[in-house]
């Protein structure tokens, strides 16, 4: 009977842990994403600072990142596009633990013709 409680209870822990760890990783994943398409976006694709500021805000929109358009900033100097942003998501644990994680960035890049 012991080894059977045992069992089961290594069981519920490890449900628990892995339950705990997919909630975790979806925010964090989205972060790296959307830095790495800011990144790009920067590189390549822009017009204007409005332009970035829309592409931004619609890759947010699409990676389901919650970036309000008064948390972004972006500015071009010397041909130099720079994006400054923060946000925050909550994870959720079974509706009794709740984490607000805060993320952030601050992206420069230079604008490059025609890519």
């Amino acid at each position: 009977m012991c080894a059977w409680i045992k069992a089961v209870f290594f069981i519920a822990l490890l449900g628990l842990a892995i339950y705990t760890t997919v909630q975790f990783v979806g925010p964090y994943d989205r972060e790296l994403t959307f830095k790495s398409d800011v990144k790009e976006i920067l590189k390549f694709e822009l017009q204007s600072t409005d332009d970035a500021t829309t592409k931004i805000l619609d890759k947010a929109k699409r990676l389901h990142v919650p970036l309000d358009p008064e948390n972004l900033s972006v500015t071009l100097d010397n041909g130099q596009f720079r994006a400054q942003a923060n946000w925050s998501e909550t994870v959720n644990l079974f509706n009794q633990y709740q984490k607000k994680l805060n993320f952030s960035f601050d992206i420069e890049s230079t604008k490059q013709e025609g890519g």
